[in-house]
Order: structure tokens, then C-alpha cells, then sequence
């Protein structure tokens, strides 16, 4: 996680703030015929032990209403549109992290080093500083959700919904062409 930039050691974490504990949510996932599929292990931050104001300043992030949802499905069938779903994988783990936030590694995670034996955390005394924002933490569906806004409007020049702030279109005025994006927390519909 710190190669793929998640976290970073720093040794200069202030006295005034506190670290974030973790803990490891294992899910095992079966095909539909009742066969083994996969099994699956995620690291949670525990965000309850965050302080507003202090570890986060906003947690809102817009849902789709449920009238929107069944709006635009509607729409789709009734005007023969295909309707699409996707999931954004690990849609929380690409964010970049707003405030510095230290955190610990849930139980049995270590940074050992396997030639040297030491532990930079345990024995040389350094944090973890988190610069992408993981499960768990208050903030993270906001900070996803800024991330998406930004690149359906900035970057793909998409226009979002003025009443409903979960909803994005992109008008074809040559080919009078609509596509609509609707975002339920990591999902596209």
C-alpha cells in the first residue's frame, strides 16, 4: 500500500492528533451454483473514533433520489435506450485525502522488514500518514464523489443536474443524441 501510494511514513506526526485504528473485514464470495468463488479481505478504518472538525469537516456526498432512479429507468424503456450499471472497483481507495489523517494497520499487518527484522512503525517510532482515503472514514464518499464531479465536468465536459446533484447528461445537438449518468454512492446507472 505505501508503493501504490496509500500511505506514507512520516515521523513528524503532532502530538495533538490521534491515529485511526483498522480493522480487516474478510468476505467469502460463492458462485451460483453454491461453489467457492473467491475470498476476499479489506482493511476498515474504524471512522467512528474521528473527531469533526478535527479529523474531517464534511461528510455529505448526494445520492440519487429513488423517484430520479425510477425516472430515468423509465425513460430507458420506454424510448428503447440500452441501460448500463457499472461499479467503480475500489471506488473509495482513489481518492486524495483533504486533512492529514495518521492511522494504525489492523491487527496481523506489519511493515517489517524481512532482512533487517525491524519494524519502522513498532521500533523506529514513525506514522502512517494516509493520502488516499480508505473505507471506513467519514469523508471518503464525499471525497469520491468530488473526484467523480470533477472528471464528468471538468474533464469530460458532461453538464450535472441542477436539482438533482447525483445526475449528469451530455446533449448531441447534431445527432440530438442524450446520455444520462446516474451515481448511487460507487455505482453508474
Amino acid at each position: 500500500m505505501i508503493d501504490i501510494g496509500t500511505y506514507e511514513l512520516v515521523d513528524d506526526k503532532p502530538a495533538s492528533r490521534r491515529t485511526i485504528p483498522a480493522k480487516w473485514v474478510l468476505k467469502v464470495k460463492y458462485l451460483v451454483d453454491g461453489t467457492l468463488d473467491k475470498c476476499k479481505a479489506r482493511q476498515v478504518l474504524l471512522g467512528f473514533n474521528q473527531t469533526m472538525g478535527k479529523d474531517f469537516h464534511s461528510t455529505f456526498a448526494p445520492m440519487a433520489s429513488f423517484v430520479n432512479v425510477r425516472l430515468v429507468m423509465s425513460l430507458a424503456v420506454s424510448k428503447g435506450w440500452p441501460l448500463m450499471h457499472a461499479d467503480v472497483p475500489q471506488a473509495f481507495l482513489r481518492s486524495a485525502m483533504d486533512i492529514d489523517t495518521y492511522i494504525q494497520l489492523a491487527r496481523g499487518v506489519s511493515l517489517r522488514d524481512k532482512k533487517t527484522g525491524k519494524d519502522p512503525i513498532a521500533d523506529g517510532g514513525l506514522s502512517l500518514l494516509l493520502k488516499r482515503a480508505q473505507y471506513g472514514l467519514r469523508q471518503s464518499p464525499q471525497l469520491f464523489n468530488k473526484d467523480v464531479n470533477h472528471y464528468m465536468v471538468d474533464v469530460i465536459h458532461w453538464t450535472r443536474a441542477h436539482n438533482e446533484s447525483s445526475l449528469y447528461y451530455k446533449y448531441n445537438a447534431e445527432t440530438g443524441s442524450i446520455m444520462i449518468a446516474l451515481l448511487e454512492v460507487d455505482d453508474f446507472m
